[in-house]
């Protein structure tokens, strides 16, 4: 499964597997106020975290070089107001069954008259 994305500004996408995540994955990728929401009972899926997992990649993607980005760091597009961010997008797009996929986009800045 590939996905590709196209726009004049920054964007990023990531497609992931769902799969059963190991102890300790929700530490590894959540900022602390990540963490104290994807502890609890209903939370702990792996739907959930693969989700996480998958908007900040989309997210450090399209800011640039992914590898510079600490997900601990990274504050994940899913607790975005309508998506949004500032300039910066974010949603979750439809995915084959037992994957999720997520697109972040810069908006371009408006001409200027």
């Amino acid at each position: 499964v590939a996905l590709v994305a196209w726009h004049d500004a920054p964007v990023g996408v990531d497609i992931e597997r769902v799969e059963p995540c190991p102890p300790g994955f929700a530490a590894s990728i959540s900022t602390p106020s990540e963490l104290g929401r994807t502890t609890g009972p209903d939370s702990s899926k792996a739907q959930d975290m693969i989700s996480l997992w998958c908007s900040k990649e989309a997210l450090a993607k399209a800011l640039g070089d992914a590898l510079r980005y600490d997900p601990r760091r990274l504050e994940s597009p899913l607790a975005w107001p309508d998506g949004r961010s500032g300039p910066w997008c974010a949603g979750a797009l439809d995915a084959p069954d037992g994957h999720v996929a997520w697109l972040c986009w810069r908006e371009p800045e408006p001409a200027r008259p």
